[in-house]
């Protein structure tokens, strides 16, 4: 597929060996020739010209020649070829005496350059992998794949001849005529179209001055080619979206390949959004309905900056996810309030159980035919579209959640229950959706949650003063204190000051009287004696 070598990770620094997608298989010289199990799929390095067809046994080398391998290719042997028991019984293995000199080796920082260029070749070949197994299918099989999935509720050729009819009209239709179409719902392969149509129709009425212009082929490929720090995060995501749908569920897949293709190059455009986890599944969404992958991206690219749903994904404390969080909680409290007082009884809020319908537009929990429904609904009506069919659900299941008494089993139903009953009534839901006019209330809550915000902010800033205020007048009693005893202390030093004064004044006087005492003292002759 194209642009699959954007996938290329970048080597470990090092001065001494070469870059994991420089060559590293031997050299003619080396005479070697490496042998990989018909059944594995990853790289094989290339036959020694100078073998002979019957050189090329089950034998990892060649008879009679002495192995002399360097580090890196041992290494790479490792990884691609799996240890070899020979008939006479010996467990020795291809790499016994690299491995017996890796337990003899003691140096950390040459084992952890070792295993960072182990880690390096083994993406090496993964990325090898995503362009020699790329899908080579005619393009009705593509859009077989991709499309593997059914909208039972759907009649697809009266969608079909009004969705054609719509596409083909000039000037654009009223808004009851889009709403009746979306009614009926969208075929699976005209949905790219209808897309486009919608999008172009949502600039021109709400955002007349956004520059919505198709990227060239030349700055996709730009973008595809830079480097990100969200790479290796998406390539962990790439498996875990839509598993079990045959256009992504195998490893290094079409779909998949497209999938990192997309993500990455609006993570190089959009560097303040990069890339935040729920993306994958609505790029998956996209890519799986898109005539092609510029078209997928462009498509990828309207619904975050035209429709402005990327700021749900800015990560500074996720503000705006949590607004929505709060107009969601309002819109349940004003039109459902029976069941809005059971949640908060049972201390169910929306951040437990609607983030992913935010952040993943419903697709990571609900099937591909209500997020595909779902994705035509925010083409047509932007981002309240996600409420309306939230609303709708909640008036579909409500006698089932009231049900509950335990906040355990509420969650439980509305992560795992509901989606999949919601699978059997998209029709009637989405009907349901187009019918909510919710005016100017989400503007108005929003408003509202600044206030609370601003409150909030106020409150803990005056909780703080009074604490401020408490301990500023405790310290001045203690002050007060401090100071009542000092001049108690400076009262008895002065008294003490006074007696002792006094106690050296007898002192001297006494010294005095015995200075004179001996002096009249005349001790008496011997004679008179």
């Amino acid at each position: 597929p194209p642009h699959t070598s954007t996938l290329l990770p970048t080597p470990p620094p090092s001065t001494h060996l070469h870059p994991p997608h420089t060559s590293i298989l031997p050299t003619p010289h080396t005479s070697t020739l490496l042998h990989t199990p018909p059944s594995s799929h990853i790289l094989t390095a290339p036959s020694d010209p100078f073998s002979t067809p019957s050189s090329a046994s089950n034998t990892p080398f060649r008879v009679g020649h002495r192995r002399t391998t360097s580090l890196r290719q041992q290494i790479f042997e490792s990884i691609t070829t799996p240890a070899k028991v020979d008939t006479l019984g010996d467990q020795r293995s291809n790499l016994s005496l690299f491995e017996q000199r890796e337990r003899t080796n003691s140096d950390p920082k040459q084992d952890q350059a070792k295993n960072r260029w182990r880690k390096a070749i083994k993406q090496q070949i993964a990325l090898n992998k995503l362009e020699r197994l790329s899908p080579r299918v005619s393009s009705g099989d593509i859009q077989f794949n991709k499309l593997a999935y059914e909208d039972n509720d759907m009649d697809v050729s009266e969608a079909t001849r009004t969705w054609y009819r719509i596409l083909s009209e000039t000037p654009e239709c009223s808004d009851d005529v889009i709403k009746t179409a979306l009614g009926i719902g969208v075929p699976p392969s005209l949905r790219d179209q209808v897309w486009e149509y919608l999008i172009g129709r949502y600039h021109t009425r709400n955002r007349p001055d956004f520059n919505c212009a198709a990227f060239s082929m030349k700055e996709y490929n730009q973008l595809c080619h830079e480097q990100t720090e969200y790479s290796h995060v998406i390539k962990i995501d790439l498996g875990r979206s839509f598993p079990k749908h045959p256009y992504f569920k195998s490893a290094c897949s079409e779909g998949q390949v497209l999938m990192h293709n997309v993500l990455h190059a609006y993570a190089v455009l959009d560097k303040e959004v990069g890339y935040c986890q729920g993306l994958s599944f609505v790029a998956g969404v996209i890519v799986m309905h898109a005539k092609d992958e510029e078209t997928a991206f462009w498509i990828f690219t309207q619904l975050l900056r035209l429709y402005n749903h990327r700021e749900v994904y800015l990560t500074a404390s996720f503000y705006h996810l949590q607004v929505r969080l709060y107009q969601l909680s309002r819109l349940l409290h004003d039109y459902y309030p029976v069941l809005h007082s059971h949640l908060q009884k049972y201390e169910v809020p929306p951040f437990l159980y609607a983030a992913p319908w935010f952040l993943a537009l419903f697709a990571s929990q609900f099937s591909i035919p209500f997020s595909s429904r779902l994705m035509d609904l925010h083409f047509y009506d932007g981002g309240s579209a996600l409420f309306k069919i939230s609303l709708s659900l909640f008036e579909q299941y409500q006698e089932h959640i009231l049900g509950y008494n335990t906040m355990e089993s509420i969650l439980g139903f509305l992560k795992i229950t509901m989606p999949s009953l919601a699978a059997k009534d998209i029709q009637t839901l989405f009907k349901r959706a187009l019918h909510y006019d919710l005016g100017n209330k989400l503007e108005t809550f929003e408003t509202e949650y600044d206030v609370i915000e601003d409150l909030t902010a106020r409150f803990n800033m005056d909780g703080a003063i009074l604490d401020l205020d408490t301990m500023q007048e405790t310290l001045r009693k203690q002050n007060k204190e401090l100071i009542e005893q000092l001049a108690i202390c400076h009262t008895s030093i002065r008294k003490l000051e006074t007696t002792v004064s006094g106690l050296v004044a007898v002192i001297n006087g006494q010294e005095q009287r015995l200075r004179r005492l001996e002096g009249n003292f005349q001790p008496s002759s011997p004679s008179h004696l």
